[in-house]
Formats: C-alpha cells, sequence, structure tokens
C-alpha cells in the first residue's frame, strides 16, 4: 500500500474501493464482523469512512493511535475550537462516530500515542513542591488528596515548598476560599481548593482525577 504507483491518493481511492468488496467477502451472508488495523497512517481515513458506512465492520484503530488521525476527514469534523483539549476532542469524535451509526465498532486512545509517551516521561523523576493552606476551615482533606495522588505518580518526589529544585508547585486548600499564599515560582503550578482545580469547578469525587490530570498534562487549560 505504501508504494502504491499513484502515490497516497492513489492508495487511499484503492481501499476506498476494495474496502466495500472486503466487507462482504470477510462478513458473508450473515455480515459476520470483520476487524480493520491501520499500519499506514495514510490509510485511517479511507477505512473509518468504509467501516462507518458499514454495518458489521470494526475499526480497531490507527497504528500511530490518535483520535486526530483519520477520524477528522473521515467524520466531516472541524476540531479548532477543541484544540489542545483531549477529552473535548474525544468526546466530538465519539459523538460523530456514533452520529454515522458506528457507535460501538470503533476504537482509538482517548489522547495521541505520542502526547501520552512525552506526558509520561516528563513526569519521570520530577519534583514537586507542595504547599498546603493554614486548614482554618477544611471542607476536604487535603493531606489525604495529596496521599492519593502520590500513590498514582510513585515517579515524582515531594520536596517542601521553600526548596529550590523543582519543577511543579502543587498548592492545596481545604476551603473553596483559596487563600493560601502563592511562592514565588515561574514553572508550572496546580491551584487546588475544595471545589476547584486551576480555578475550573470540580465534584468532591473527582478532585483526585482532576489534580493528577493537570499534574501530568503540561497542555492543560488554565481558566483566567
Amino acid at each position: 500500500m505504501r508504494f502504491h504507483p499513484k502515490g497516497r491518493a492513489g492508495a487511499q481511492q484503492f481501499l476506498m474501493e476494495k474496502m466495500p468488496q472486503w466487507i462482504e467477502q470477510f462478513g458473508g451472508p450473515n455480515h459476520e464482523p470483520v476487524a480493520f488495523f491501520c499500519t499506514n497512517d495514510a490509510q485511517a481515513e479511507p477505512v473509518i469512512k468504509c467501516v462507518a458506512a458499514s454495518k458489521n465492520a470494526i475499526f480497531v484503530e490507527p497504528g500511530s493511535a490518535s483520535p486526530l488521525l483519520g477520524y477528522p476527514g473521515a467524520l466531516g469534523l472541524n476540531l479548532f475550537a477543541e484544540r489542545g483539549n483531549w477529552p473535548a476532542i474525544m468526546k466530538k469524535v465519539e459523538a460523530g462516530v456514533i452520529a454515522r451509526g458506528a457507535g460501538g465498532r470503533m476504537g482509538d486512545w482517548a489522547y495521541s500515542s505520542n502526547y501520552s509517551f512525552v506526558a509520561g516521561l516528563v513526569i519521570l523523576d520530577m519534583k514537586m513542591c507542595v504547599k498546603f493552606c493554614g486548614n482554618c476551615n477544611p471542607h476536604a482533606h487535603m493531606p489525604s488528596v495529596l496521599q492519593a495522588v502520590a500513590g498514582q505518580v510513585p515517579s515524582v518526589e515531594l520536596v517542601p515548598w521553600d526548596q529550590a529544585d523543582y519543577e511543579i508547585l502543587l498548592i492545596l486548600c481545604g476551603c473553596p476560599a483559596g487563600c493560601a499564599q502563592q511562592p514565588a515560582f515561574a514553572g508550572r503550578t496546580v491551584f487546588v481548593t475544595s471545589r476547584t482545580v486551576d480555578h475550573w469547578p470540580v465534584a468532591e469525587q473527582e478532585l483526585v482525577g482532576k489534580v493528577l490530570d493537570a499534574i501530568e498534562s503540561p497542555g492543560r487549560r488554565t481558566m483566567p
């Protein structure tokens, strides 16, 4: 497929013509499920289009897993407004898949594989400074939040807030007031209250997960 004489466009056209035949051939008269997997990024868009148009074909995932590979072009999605926001991108892609009648028949990673690898490497051997508020009016037990967060990122070393050498500053405030004083720090800061993470509203049961997302996602959005 990589060496189609008419290049990428020719290879994609070949798939558009052959996919319906293969789906019918291998699905048989009973339209059994037929799974497809891409080993070349150029294959993703035509394969997704044909799988979505069928009733029984399954698309496992692109070779370079990412909701940005193949899905926007195949489903006619404009993701400009969602750029940099992986959960919003995935939500829109899922909605597009369901709208085409292909719900439950397509798979992918929730984040780009390349982004996931980089984000994972970023937190290896990272030092994180932790600063608590005065705990005068606690609505949430922030030591427990920290313990839960630390258990999920064992490679991150926790250091006192007055230590100079660290890559990320985590501020934990036990009530909605968020009155903890922020040390002078030009790097990444995650500011947590009992109801927010980086000033975005968060349900109590989601607090630990959202803190982890903020720590592990260097490209996260921050509310002004």
